[in-house]
């Protein structure tokens, strides 16, 4: 089973609410996040397969988003939890989306972070798919922390290198496992995963896709997808794409306002 923690809740009787991470992250990503929210919800904060201290979890299997969904449900039936509030960031995001469209019964409600549902042209996935291969045999032969280098000096990632913690969250991440993340950034590719665009509809829970202002792209991608499911969309104002690190008061204001009006 992977690893997970389990925050204190304020509240004895409080609802479940799981949270999944992004690549080359752990739960731990989430701490201040769910110090925020502990009143509303018991928080589950997991390690999915390759990560953390869940880095040796990936064994013979794929390191699919699908199988990293199915040791996320493992967690809930350890637990006892019939169904919980998922919360995902990017490919933790993209692991959520799976859970709701395979085994709906088990999502009371759906917060994705700056989450694509995939790509839409099949030349396109192709061309992903080969990337995320060579990003993986790069990670193997130059090592974690050169490719921690390269990985964050990509656009996506400006405003949190600003970020006061960057640098304690880089170094925690070189931590890793080189070779179960490689693994990962193969097998868990975008371009291995069928579009769920023409899908959205099919979410039945209540949904809220958000992004930060200062990621241009995943906040048009979070409208859109808001507008084709017919659910929630929330910017997060003076944030990029990691928005619960760098404003995580402002995340939780935005899930806390979601979660009491549904």
């Amino acid at each position: 089973m992977i690893h997970y923690e389990v925050g204190d809740a304020r509240d004895p009787g409080a609802r479940v609410a799981v949270f999944i991470h992004g690549f080359m992250g752990s739960g731990r990503d989430f701490r201040g996040l769910c110090e925020e929210l502990s009143a509303r919800r018991r928080c589950v904060r997991v390690d999915l397969p390759g990560h953390g201290r869940s880095a040796q979890t990936v064994g013979g299997a794929s390191a699919s988003i699908a199988f990293m969904a199915g040791e996320v449900l493992g967690v809930l039936d350890h637990l006892e939890v019939e169904a919980a509030d998922v919360v995902g960031y990017s490919m933790g995001g993209r692991v959520g989306m799976w859970l709701a469209m395979h085994h709906p019964e088990r999502v009371r409600t759906l917060v994705l972070e700056s989450a694509s549902p995939g790509i839409e042209g099949e030349e396109e996935r192709a061309e992903r798919a080969r990337l995320d291969a060579a990003r993986a045999r790069e990670m193997r032969e130059v090592g974690l922390e050169r490719f921690l280098e390269r990985w964050y000096g990509l656009e996506l990632f400006d405003s949190l290198r600003a970020h006061p913690g960057f640098e304690a969250m880089v170094k925690e991440r070189a931590r890793g496992d080189v070779h179960a993340l490689a693994r990962v950034i193969a097998e868990a590719s975008p371009g291995l995963q069928e579009s769920l665009w023409p899908r959205l509809c099919e979410l039945s829970m209540p949904t809220l896709w958000m992004a930060g202002r200062l990621d241009a792209r995943y906040a048009a991608m979070a409208q859109r997808a808001a507008r084709l499911s017919g659910e929630a969309f929330h910017i997060v104002e003076g944030a990029g794409h990691n928005a619960h690190l760098e404003a995580p008061s402002a995340v939780a204001e935005a899930i806390a306002a979601f979660w009491e009006g549904v």
